[in-house]
């Protein structure tokens, strides 16, 4: 995917490029931050370890009302990193398991949850 001129992995990445352009002055409002975290673990959620970081910056994110660029824009380089690590961790497993074991490939499929009442 080619996204600004680069080019990004993963939509994850592409999120992290954008919000990393919209950081300006000193500070960012709270809910916005909030919000983009939100978007950021809907948008990895396959990755326990980025949801994991994500989940723990939700819980740390400090200011009442205002967050510190400083902050988010540390938050955006873990988020990142811990991504990038996890998706060539999946990669590397999908490369080295028999074709038996690959995703779409077994014999039998996933079962279905029901949904709750």
């Amino acid at each position: 995917m080619v996204h600004h001129g680069l080019v990004i992995e993963s939509l994850v990445e592409a999120l992290v490029v954008d919000m990393r352009t919209s950081v300006h002055g000193e500070l960012s409002g709270r809910n916005q931050i909030v919000d983009h975290l939100l978007d950021l673990r809907l948008a990895c959620r396959d990755n326990v370890a980025t949801l994991a970081v994500i989940d723990r910056l939700l819980g740390e994110l400090p200011g009442r009302t205002t967050v510190a660029n400083a902050w988010w824009l540390e938050a955006l380089v873990e988020i990142e990193r811990t991504h990038r690590s996890g998706m060539a961790a999946a990669a590397q497993t999908n490369a080295t398991a028999p074709a038996s074991q690959q995703p779409g490939t077994g014999a039998a499929p996933l079962p279905r949850r029901r949904p709750q009442l």
